[in-house]
């Protein structure tokens, strides 16, 4: 009875002692991910889709993200007699454009052949309105840590590690991935995600507790128009 009762008595107090002694600057695999995560290389760290305002000999040639920006009223098809239909930014497109972070012209031959149309203009000729297509890189997915799989110390304040992320997609994204086909090769689910290979990092432990000093992805993803 008294030995249950010391055991019952002394058990809190040595779980406590230990957390107590816990080195606070231990890294863990939590620790290590929590610090990821908040880093700028993942925070910054986007998928991309690319929409075209350009002329389509029909509507079904369209793709996933013309289909979401019309869906969403950010786009609108004007009909083009005789050549099909021309899909374009609505004013609502051109304000989310402008405060969402699209990409404008990530192409630069777009504004290339827009500055040729305005030479035909400036000679008197008359540029075709449906050629000059303008372009944008839209944000469609963020990057969150899933999970560090190895760490290595390197130093007493120096730790490698090695680290899984998924793409997290926004109301823009959600919308092009259940519309793209499953076998579409850049939103399908047979491909969206697939070549995400992870990362590699080192950290190091500074006055201000673990940083990221460098990062580095496996693999450059390319099923939208790009990753920054």
């Amino acid at each position: 009875m008294v030995a249950e009762h010391f055991k019952r008595f002394t058990m809190p107090i040595l779980a406590g002692m230990l957390v107590a002694c816990a080195d606070p600057n231990e890294l863990s695999a939590d620790k290590a991910a929590l610090v990821l995560g908040s880093s700028e290389q993942l925070t910054t760290r986007s998928a991309s889709a690319l929409f075209i305002e350009q002329l389509k000999l029909s509507e079904a040639g369209m793709t996933a993200v013309d289909k979401a920006l019309l869906g969403m009223d950010l786009a609108q098809k004007v009909d083009v007699p005789k050549r099909g239909v021309f899909i374009q930014l609505t004013p609502k497109g051109l304000q989310a454009a402008k405060t969402g972070g699209w990409v404008e012209d990530p192409n630069r031959m777009d504004y290339i052949s827009r500055l040729g149309m305005a030479a035909v203009a400036s000679m008197g000729g008359t540029p075709d309105p449906y050629l000059g297509d303008r372009s944008w890189d839209i944000p469609m997915a963020t990057a969150k840590v899933d999970k560090v799989s190895a760490l290595l110390k390197k130093a007493e304040n120096l730790v490698e590690v090695s680290f899984s992320y998924d793409w997290v997609p926004n109301e823009i994204g959600k919308k092009i991935l259940a519309l793209a086909p499953s076998d579409d090769k850049q939103f399908g689910q047979k491909n969206w995600g697939q070549d995400n290979g992870g990362g590699e990092a080192t950290l190091r432990l500074t006055e201000d507790g673990w940083r990221v000093e460098s990062l580095s992805f496996s693999t450059f993803e390319d099923f939208a128009a790009g990753r920054q």
